[in-house]
């Protein structure tokens, strides 16, 4: 992932109230995490997803924090993340 996309692989199937995001992960250069979905298909209610996906990141950033700091061994504090 960080070869690819300079991404940080933070976990995969992170569960957040009742979805499952498939890959989390962490942009050090932005300071924000990033969500990976794999899809088989087309879909336009992608889109839908991403929001909801935006809100729950929104909603449940120390949750996120926590898995980033218990899977990677890093700090992270909240005012630091965008």
């Amino acid at each position: 992932m960080d070869t690819l996309f300079g991404l940080e692989f933070v976990s995969t199937e992170f569960n957040l109230e009742t979805f499952w995001l498939d890959t989390l992960a962490f942009n050090p250069i932005t300071k924000s995490f990033v969500i990976i979905e794999y899809k088989k298909v087309e879909n336009f209610t992608l889109m839908d997803q991403g929001q909801t996906y935006l809100n729950l990141v929104l909603d449940h950033k120390a949750d996120i924090l926590l898995e980033y700091m218990e899977k990677t061994g890093k700090t992270l504090k909240k005012n630091e993340v965008d």
